[in-house]
């Protein structure tokens, strides 16, 4: 028994620290053009959205706006685009995305309560679309990690609805079933050993 406890420990450990957190990844290309978001996503990965539509290239996306995985991104069809991250069991520690802009670029993160964490007013500015040779290239990526859990962000640009597109859209999550797998190999360990004596 002993061995065995032993065995559950350093598996249950070593599964942990090589899996410790997950990433799911929003692409956008599974929803047809001119789709109304909103919660097509909820099931599948607990996120829902506000103030966004899908765009596909050769559609109603803009050429200046290139995907950066084809065919579709979400497009700021409202002055600002919320992304709720409403899945509790799966708490959300840093998000990323690529980004493209005609103009300066906000964002604002709260966490779980609805508390303003993080103001990142014009974490971007100036512009990265194609066919204008004062802007940067497009699908810039943008990140944001914070100590608390994320419940959601909003993003917006200075120049209003429809004037950028996200892309890739990432979140990072702790595995809460590793967490279970080491707490069995942590409580095994001394029931083994007290088992012996």
């Amino acid at each position: 028994m002993k061995n065995l406890s032993r065995i559950l420990f350093l598996l249950s450990l070593t599964i942990y620290l090589h899996s410790a957190a997950r990433a799911g990844t929003i692409n956008f290309d599974d929803l047809p053009d001119g789709t109304v978001i909103g919660n097509k996503y909820a099931a599948a990965f607990g996120v829902t959205f506000a103030g966004a539509t899908i765009a596909d290239q050769g559609k109603s996306l803009n050429s200046s706006f290139p995907p950066r995985s084809a065919p579709g991104v979400a497009w700021d069809s409202d002055a600002t685009m919320s992304i709720e991250f409403g899945n509790k069991a799966q708490p959300v520690f840093q998000i990323s995305f690529y980004f493209t802009t005609n103009d300066n670029m906000s964002a604002l993160v709260f966490d779980t309560n609805g508390n303003l964490i993080n103001a990142n007013i014009d974490f971007f500015v100036g512009c990265n679309y194609l066919f204008n040779v004062n802007c940067l290239p497009p699908n810039k990526l943008a990140r944001f990690g914070e100590a608390v859990r994320i419940g959601s962000i909003e993003l917006f640009s200075d120049d209003g609805p429809n004037s950028f597109t996200i892309d890739d859209l990432t979140f990072t999550t702790p595995e809460p079933t590793m967490l279970v797998l080491m707490s069995t190999g942590l409580l095994s360990w001394p029931w083994g050993r007290c088992k012996r004596k």
